[in-house]
């Protein structure tokens, strides 16, 4: 059974909270606040395995995606939320430096499918409908 970290039983606060982060005191504060679990149950060597399936890409409108399991065993919803919030830290951590800025290559991700594409398209996970987090194939420079 996936685990589900504490945030998720206050979803509504921590959304709340999480959309007032705007600069690196907010972020590290919201992440001390709401990640006090840290670190969560790991999947089974096999359980990654099954995840990941044959590897085999998924194309939708021509676009390609790959499977891209998590090794934290968590439910589709939390993976999702944790990840909202990480994009919305590096937003704030790295305000110049948002997917794309300067030709940067962007990753759109589905957390809660486990699905990625490096291609842009439809701003809808094929999978789930909820919107494909963009993030930064690579940091940003220092």
């Amino acid at each position: 059974m996936p685990f589900e970290p504490a945030f998720m039983s206050r979803l509504e606060a921590f959304q709340a909270e999480l959309a007032e982060v705007r600069a690196p005191a907010d972020w590290i504060a919201f992440r001390a606040r709401w990640f006090t679990d840290l670190p969560w149950p790991s999947r089974t060597p096999e359980a990654l395995a099954a995840a990941r399936g044959d590897g085999a890409p998924w194309v939708v409108a021509g676009r390609t995606f790959r499977r891209a399991p998590l090794p934290d065993d968590l439910t589709p919803e939390a993976r999702y939320a944790y990840f909202s919030a990480l994009a919305r830290g590096f937003a704030a951590m790295y305000p110049h430096d948002a997917p794309g800025t300067g030709g940067s290559a962007v990753r759109h991700h589905c957390p809660a499918c486990e699905l990625y594409s490096d291609e842009p398209g439809d701003p809808a996970c094929p999978g789930c409908g909820r919107p494909l987090l963009a993030m930064r194939l690579a940091p940003p420079a220092r």
